[in-house]
């Protein structure tokens, strides 16, 4: 019995990503338009797919290594443009990597699942309001 214990305990170990279990495979993000303007439409590309927003807002995204292209829909009053959000090392990843044996399971599971990467928690979305519009 104390030797399937240790089994499943092993299991268990090996099969653990710091990353993943502390900061999780989504991240929640606040936009904010980069000229103070409420009610922009804009649209969030990710690997989690399309969002159809209002900036500024709070969306939620899966963590991943390519980065988000938010796209302000051109109207009346907006023209259209394109801020891409860079993804970063999750800084929990260097729990993985400190936590020696199972550092290297923890860090491929990691990177394989997404929750090796980050965004910023609050990105500005370039805006650039038309001149004729009041």
């Amino acid at each position: 019995m104390k030797k399937l214990n240790l089994i499943a305990l092993t299991i268990l170990l090996a099969s653990t990503s710091c990353a993943g279990l502390i900061s999780g495979k989504t991240q929640t993000i606040f936009l904010r338009s980069s000229d103070g303007s409420d009610g922009v439409e804009a649209n969030i590309s990710s690997m989690s797919g399309n969002q159809e927003v209002k900036i500024p807002t709070t969306i939620s995204v899966a963590r991943d290594k390519m980065p988000l292209t938010i796209k302000v829909k051109e109207n009346k009053c907006y023209k259209e443009t394109t801020t891409y959000a860079p993804s970063k090392y999750n800084v929990m990843l260097l729990a993985d990597a400190i936590g020696g044996v199972f550092g290297l399971t923890g860090t491929s599971m990691d990177m394989s699942s997404g929750a090796a990467w980050s965004y910023e928690d609050n990105i500005f979305v370039d805006v650039k309001k038309k001149q004729n519009c009041k």
